[in-house]
C-alpha cells in the first residue's frame, strides 16, 4: 500500500498566489431597475448621515456658545486671583526683609531704639516746630 501523502524529507510549497486557479463563479450583471434601487438606497443613506451630523455639530455649537459667558466669567476671576496673588508675594517678600532685619544681631541696638520710646541716657528728644509756633 503506497500512501499518496509527501514524504517527510520533501516540503510542501503552496503555490504562488499568481499561479492559482481562480474561482469560476460568474458575475451576473444587475438589472437596471437593481441598480437604481441601490443607488437610491444609497442616496437616502447620505442624506440621513448628514442631517444627523449637521444636527449633532448645531447642538455642539449651541452648547458651547452657552458656555462662553461662563468662560469669560472664569477667566475675569482668575485674573483677579493672580492680581491677589501677586499683591501678596509683595507683601510676603517685604515681611520677609523685616524678618531677617529683626534677626540680625548687628542692628539689635538700632531696633530696640526705634521699637521702644525709652531713650538711651545721653540722648534727648527734639521735638520741630513749624514757622507757625514762632
Amino acid at each position: 500500500m503506497r500512501s499518496s501523502l509527501p514524504r517527510p524529507t520533501q516540503k510542501v510549497r503552496p503555490l504562488h498566489p499568481r499561479h492559482r486557479p481562480r474561482p469560476t463563479q460568474k458575475v451576473r450583471p444587475l438589472h437596471p431597475r437593481h441598480r437604481q434601487n441601490i443607488c437610491r438606497e444609497m442616496t437616502v443613506e447620505l442624506a440621513i448621515k448628514l442631517s444627523l451630523s449637521s444636527v449633532l455639530s448645531l447642538a455642539a455649537i449651541a452648547s458651547l456658545i452657552r458656555l462662553l459667558p461662563y468662560h469669560f466669567s472664569q477667566q475675569a476671576k482668575l485674573q483677579e486671583l493672580r492680581t491677589q496673588v501677586q499683591e501678596t508675594e509683595a507683601k510676603v517678600m517685604h515681611l520677609r526683609e523685616q524678618l531677617s532685619r529683626n534677626f540680625d544681631p548687628q542692628q539689635t541696638k538700632s531696633l530696640m531704639m526705634e521699637y521702644s520710646p525709652r531713650l538711651a541716657p545721653n540722648q534727648s528728644r527734639v521735638f520741630w516746630l513749624g514757622e507757625e509756633g514762632n
